[in-house]
């Protein structure tokens, strides 16, 4: 436990104030304030939770697919095109489910893949847009 600890903190440390690729995951990394300005240029957010914590409040005209349960190619597929760009989110303590499923999405041929690190509670406190 006290090495995962470790780890999330080494993680935290790289992802504090600016975009990171994680040349281990092949995923970038993103701040809320960069994911609004995909937003408005169109970017598709995936909602990864859970349906019972989606339904509190997600990023407006975002789509839930959690991880745990709904998440295969297929499903993305039906979600999205293969050159639309992809911003994954979660709770901020919760991101372990984006990153796999980035991977994942780069796997089955996703180009624009990145995830949101400071989590939906950053979008909702920066008065961006949510329904």
């Amino acid at each position: 436990m006290l090495k995962n600890l470790f780890a999330c903190a080494a993680v935290s440390f790289l992802l504090i104030g600016h975009p990171v690729t994680a040349k281990d995951v092949d995923v970038e990394f993103v701040t809320h304030i960069a994911a609004s300005e995909m937003f408005d240029d169109g970017a598709q957010f995936i909602d990864v939770r859970g349906y019972d914590v989606a339904d509190l409040g997600q990023v407006q005209n975002a789509d839930n697919l959690p991880f745990a349960t709904d998440y295969t190619e297929e499903s993305l597929a039906m979600l999205v095109d293969m050159d639309q760009a992809l911003v994954f989110y979660s709770d901020h303590s919760s991101l372990d489910d984006c990153i796999q499923a980035a991977k994942l999405a780069r796997q089955w041929g996703y180009q624009k893949v990145y995830v949101m690190q400071d989590g939906f509670g950053s979008w909702v406190k920066a008065s961006l847009p949510v329904q």
